[in-house]
């Protein structure tokens, strides 16, 4: 039911208040009366608590004429409706009272027609009014609860090459999206993604993302079409490769599937926008050349003939074999080969030297992250690598910064190896010792706790504790039970949960085979 409006009576004849009060049957036209005053002062002061849609006001009383009482009341509540009360023609009164707002006369004597007729045009203005204020917010709060995909819509169409500017600019305006700067940019992050809803895995590579760029003005993040995030910098200050750098290694950790990074080409106006759109585009197709897990630039994207004979991916992977074995004069051959098969494919032309360059430091990056070495001065320096390869400007250069990059590369695994991991595996130890209660507690989870792979984890563990990470675990649970059993009163069902067993029955035959009794036997035995 549409709520009651409210009037206001405004006449220092009390017998008129009356007369207004019961002439009309004012709850059959929807109209609740609100309160009465004497003099236009009163009135006003009685304005604000009672908060009227109309107001019927005499134009002749002492101190403060009807019209003069308009012209205050309507600066303040311009959405009244002021109804003025006159015994006299309304001709005299007309040219002030449109100036200060009136929007009806009723002539004294009233008449309940006259009253109902103009008390219903009245009603009828402000429900469109109030129809129309109720659309206009609906239509608010929708663009408001859709800001994000409808910025993101728009965002969308600037990457299609016959967009229309001046539309999505005018739609970008709504939301306050502008652009501050002659620089545009796209960054394309798309993920291959072969099992699981592409758009929650898009969603939550989107939010880690956010969480990465937070704080770095002129930069918009959004979603193509195909569910890849797009960021379109604005920003020419912005300092891309190190920012990239880190979200590909926070990319490894925590997304479950391979992913590709392409850097387009930058331009000075809106129109390039699609331009570097599809350079980013073409450098993440060169993923199958430089591999997944990689940041590929624009400008690694090259027309030149390669050797038909020679395979890139089989030149690292002999690369790893060599660092595995700890046989550096090897690894030092194959980047040799591989540095005269770029070069003699065109001399003159750096290009297929860079490509291949920033290959094997990206996956040289990638395997000391596999194998727990991120915080090391080797990674470090995989970092700095990368950038170095857009610096240097002859093969020779390039050369020399991969091969003292896999002599430290070398260093770093063979210590890790013959150290035997002892410090990460007392972490190791001491977590499972806080959170053995966890019942998601696993092989897996704690691997990528400690940014290991989940095999690796497995035979380390095995080698260093004579038995596996499952069996060790539940050791620690039994023996945790053991404790709780005769440092509580708990019920075996309830500490089996509480050292993070699933399966009470699993629980107590684990106990027994562990402890050669029952939970009760042991509580009595040991109580003793």
């Amino acid at each position: 039911m549409a709520a009651k409006l409210k009037l206001f009576i405004i006449d220092d004849e009390a017998h008129i208040r009356t007369l207004l009060k019961f002439i009309v049957d004012w709850e059959s036209l929807g109209i609740e009366i609100c309160g009465e005053a004497s003099c236009a002062e009163e009135g006003l002061q009685l304005l604000d608590e009672l908060q009227p849609n109309i107001v019927f006001s005499d134009i002749c009383m002492d101190y403060m004429d009807g019209i003069e009482f308009c012209r205050i009341a309507k600066k303040k509540y311009p959405y009244i409706r002021m109804v003025l009360l006159s015994g006299h023609s309304v001709f005299d009164y007309a040219s002030r009272g449109i100036e200060a707002g009136v929007s009806a006369y009723l002539l004294k004597p009233l008449e309940e027609e006259k009253i109902i007729e103009t008390v219903q045009k009245i009603k009828e203005e402000i429900c469109n009014e109030q129809k129309k204020e109720k659309e206009y917010q609906e239509t608010k709060d929708y663009l408001e609860e859709n800001k994000t995909f409808l910025i993101a819509n728009s965002l969308n169409a600037l990457l299609q090459p016959n967009c229309n500017l001046e539309n999505i600019l005018k739609q970008l305006n709504w939301f306050d999206v502008s652009f501050s700067n002659s620089f545009f940019q796209i960054i394309l992050f798309e993920l291959h993604i072969t099992d699981g809803d592409p758009f929650l895995i898009s969603s939550a590579c989107g939010k880690l993302l956010e969480k990465q760029l937070v704080g770095i003005d002129h930069l918009y993040l959004f979603h193509d079409l195909n569910y890849c995030n797009v960021l379109l910098s604005n920003n020419p200050q912005f300092d891309l490769l190190p920012v990239l750098e880190e979200i590909k290694v926070l990319f490894m950790e925590q997304m479950n599937c391979p992913f590709t990074i392409g850097v387009g080409q930058p331009g000075n106006t809106l129109k390039s926008v699609s331009r570097s759109f599809q350079s980013a585009k073409d450098a993440v197709h060169y993923r199958t050349i430089l591999g997944n897990n990689q940041i590929i630039q624009y400008s690694y994207v090259w027309s030149g003939e390669a050797d038909a004979a020679f395979s890139l991916e089989e030149a690292v992977s002999g690369l790893f074999q060599e660092i595995k074995a700890g046989r550096l004069s090897g690894a030092f051959e194959i980047i040799e080969n591989c540095m005269e098969n770029q070069i003699s494919m065109d001399s003159s032309d750096i290009v297929p030297v860079r490509v291949m360059v920033s290959t094997i430091v990206n996956h040289l990056s990638n395997y000391l992250i596999q194998n727990g070495l991120r915080d090391t001065d080797t990674f470090e320096y995989c970092m700095k690598a990368q950038e170095r390869v857009f610096r240097l400007e002859t093969a020779s250069e390039l050369k020399n910064m991969t091969k003292n990059l896999t002599h430290s590369v070398l260093d770093a695994f063979s210590s890790a190896r013959s150290s035997q991991n002892g410090s990460i595996m007392q972490e190791i130890l001491k977590y499972l010792e806080e959170h053995y209660a966890d019942q998601e507690l696993s092989l897996t989870s704690t691997a990528q706790r400690f940014y290991l792979n989940s095999s690796y984890l497995s035979r380390l563990f095995r080698q260093r504790n004579e038995i596996t990470f499952s069996g060790y675990l539940t050791n620690l649970r039994l023996k945790k039970a053991g404790e709780m059993l005769l440092d509580t009163n708990l019920r075996a069902y309830e500490i089996s949960e509480k050292v993070g067993f699933r399966d009470a029955k699993y629980f107590s035959s684990s106990f027994r085979k562990f402890y050669g009794m029952t939970t009760n036997e042991y509580r009595v035995i040991h109580a003793r």
